[in-house]
């Protein structure tokens, strides 16, 4: 079958300068590693969490990159009764995105709300019956959702190990260099010196990810089994987080699927990703995924990637094995 680059997109698309460019008018310094996961992560709906010490600006992350997408897309799911957020399973599944503020307030004592972000980041739907009389009602709450948590180091609640590995994490900077740099900013800004960041169009980048989103991709990662040495496999949460590591590269094309190969099949359009997809994603949430190893006792280290062999495999794999688009894709490649 024969790929065709998909065009119509690129004058309306937003590129990862762009997206930065955005959060920093924001008001972000420092964090755009988190910045840009946090919106591909969204755009995938991808099940992920913001931790860091309070002050960190982990709600002004999350509520910048939840801006991107359409208000009705998005549910939070914050202080509620015991049983509120089963009854609200109409207006959950009409959302593609469910945002918890405050992990700790939100399920740490409500045991229906834990059981319901724990089946849904399984992948799972999260049913409940409820008797009323002698009519027994169900209410069921569709796994399509992503899920986005913030939550405070500092607090003694801590999400259990299930939870923990079935959603990644990224970790706010709390270093004295940023806070530094942040304080320096604000008081620029007041004195009214420094430079301004440029003004970005929030309708272009919202329709941008709306689009990104919701078109039904299913994806070619012809650079993964070339990782394999890279990554710590010694590791048993490993078996999870390989899915995590994945999933972002996935959402790395997703986002940027305008400059990426897609063809269309009988399941609707593939998606090939880019070495540019591999390697952003290794850069910049490797760092999060050892934090979280750290958490839990590992002491290792990641090697350096070897990038010229990676990208010689993934060219082998395209060549072997989907030969019909490795010309087109070789040839974007160059351009990415």
């Amino acid at each position: 079958m024969k790929p065709y680059l998909v065009q119509q997109a690129e004058q309306t698309s937003c590129t990862l300068q762009d997206l930065v460019g955005y959060f920093q008018h924001q008001g972000i310094l420092g964090q755009e590693d988190i910045a840009i996961l946090t919106t591909f992560g969204l755009a995938h709906r991808l099940k992920f969490g913001i931790e860091g010490k309070s002050g960190t600006g982990k709600t002004h992350l999350a509520t910048i990159a939840l801006s991107l997408f359409p208000a009705e897309y998005v549910h939070c799911m914050g202080l509620s009764s015991e049983t509120a957020e089963s009854y609200n399973a109409e207006a959950m599944n009409r959302a593609y995105l469910l945002y918890i503020p405050e992990l700790q307030k939100a399920l740490g004592r409500n045991s229906i709300n834990l059981e319901i972000v724990k089946s849904l980041s399984e992948g799972k739907p999260s049913i409940r019956k409820v008797q009323r009389g002698h009519t027994t009602l169900e209410f069921k709450i569709e796994a399509d959702k992503g899920i986005l948590y913030t939550l405070a180091t500092e607090n003694a609640y801590k999400p259990d190990m299930e939870l923990f590995r079935r959603m990644f994490q990224l970790y706010t900077d709390d270093s004295m260099e940023l806070t530094k740099q942040v304080v320096e900013k604000k008081l620029e800004q007041a004195a009214g010196i420094g430079s301004e960041t440029a003004m970005h169009d929030a309708d272009a980048f919202q329709a941008h990810c709306v689009r990104a989103m919701l078109l039904p991709f299913h994806f070619i990662n012809p650079f993964a089994h070339a990782l394999q040495e890279y990554l710590p496999s010694e590791h048993v949460l490993m078996r999870s987080y390989i899915n995590h590591y994945l999933a972002l590269m996935e959402a790395s094309a997703r986002f940027q699927y305008p400059g990426r190969v897609q063809e269309k099949d009988a399941k609707g359009r593939k998606l090939y990703l880019s070495l540019a997809d591999v390697k952003i994603i290794h850069d910049l949430w490797l760092l999060h995924c050892k934090q979280s190893l750290e958490r839990v006792g590992w002491q290792g280290a990641f090697p350096a990637v070897d990038w010229e062999k990676v990208q010689q495999e993934g060219v082998a794999v395209m060549q072997k094995q989907h030969s019909h688009v490795a010309e087109a894709w070789t040839e974007r490649e160059k351009g990415v």
